[in-house]
């Protein structure tokens, strides 16, 4: 502890600003931490935070809490952000644009494959499948049919 009256003053002095600076330091990351969290989520309301977040650099700067080049770098990569997701959400609208361009082109060249209709060998085999046998019924070709009429 200083002896000196002047030096308890200044001691106290000190200790007031250094509250001070706290505070208005962490203000400032808090609002650049907010205003990174509301761009990942909403481009618009973040640039309508842009000016506030930038306020408050500026007055930290002005202050000397942080340098005037350390604020402008600040301000810089907040700018930049905001750019860099703009571009992102441009380029995704394209992106889908194109996507559903092909879409509906290959519903254009794609015709429906037509309906099968069913004969008889598959319904014999449902019928069968129903009964609870597991039995599959072959369907009999015009050469097994001439093979068997000759044996018979």
């Amino acid at each position: 502890m200083p002896q000196i009256k002047s030096a308890k003053k200044r001691m106290l002095i000190t200790e007031k600003k250094n509250a001070a600076n706290k505070s208005l330091s962490s203000e400032m990351k808090t609002q650049i931490k907010k205003f990174e969290k509301t761009l990942s989520t909403d481009i618009e309301a973040a640039k309508a935070m842009l000016p506030e977040t930038v306020s408050i650099i500026d007055t930290a700067a002005k202050k000397n809490i942080i340098s005037d080049k350390a604020a402008s770098r600040k301000q810089a990569h907040l700018y930049n952000a905001i750019n860099k997701a703009e571009k992102a959400k441009s380029e995704v609208k394209e992106e889908v644009q194109a996507v559903e361009e092909v879409k509906e082109e290959v519903k254009e060249e794609v015709k429906p494959a037509p309906k099968k209709r069913a004969t008889k060998s598959t319904t014999a085999a449902k019928e069968t499948a129903v009964e609870g046998e597991a039995k599959v019924v072959k369907k009999k070709t015009t050469a097994t049919k001439a093979k068997t009429e000759k044996a018979e």
